[in-house]
């Protein structure tokens, strides 16, 4: 079984990915994105969102947050 499951419809369809331990999707236009990424640790899973510059920006990222299943009670 998988640790992470996810998804994304654009255009051509819809595609899912699997992650057994990490899993990272980034979304972007050119000049701004999101990534968001799932990382399995030893206190449970985490996301990490992040600020990007998108495809024509090889600058730093801003991380935007972190969550986990306890930020949702």
């Amino acid at each position: 079984m998988s640790n992470f499951y996810g998804s994304m419809k654009g255009s051509r369809g819809e595609v899912t990915r699997q992650g057994h331990g990490n899993i990272t999707a980034h979304i972007r236009s050119w000049n701004v994105g999101i990534q968001v990424n799932g990382l399995k640790t030893e206190s449970g899973n985490v996301f990490e969102v992040w600020l990007t510059g998108g495809s024509s920006c090889h600058c730093a990222s801003k991380l935007l947050g972190t969550y986990s299943e306890a930020d949702l009670f």
